[in-house]
């Protein structure tokens, strides 16, 4: 099986994202790039060339950044997909000198986002560079 992950900013062509959140979301939720034009980048996860999750982070600042957004095909939960956008988006970050990216997960992600170290704040949850574990990458 083939995967990959790519990462785009906000003026590349987005189609996939888009198509994959409107597979997923059947139009209970309207997709739509980050208003935060040029500050944005998005990861996305392919497997035989097909989307399968992606995720958002914005660049509020020199030093602060926030996920807005991951999402998996329903089918494709559980196998680390997400996983995989999430880190991609945290180590841009963190090789960019953001030591701190904040996330507001909703009471279904919440998980997912503390399984992946992210801490309870104030008033969301964060992950410090120091806390983040980068990705293994294989030859």
């Amino acid at each position: 099986m083939y995967i990959y992950g790519v990462l785009k900013n906000s003026n590349e062509e987005l189609t996939d994202i888009h198509n994959l959140f409107n597979q997923i979301y059947q139009d209970t939720e309207k997709w739509e790039p980050s208003k935060h034009e040029g500050n944005t980048i998005y990861a996305v996860v392919y497997e035989k060339n097909q989307a399968v999750a992606a995720g958002a982070i914005v660049f509020q600042d020199d030093d602060k950044a926030q996920i807005t957004q991951v999402f998996v095909q329903e089918e494709k939960r559980g196998q680390k997909y997400g996983d995989m956008a999430l880190r991609m988006l945290l180590t841009h970050a963190f090789q960019k000198g953001i030591n701190r990216v904040n996330a507001f997960p909703n009471s279904k992600t919440t998980g997912f986002f503390v399984k992946m170290g992210f801490l309870k704040t104030e008033n969301g949850y964060a992950i410090e560079e120091k806390d983040f574990i980068p990705p293994c990458h294989r030859k």
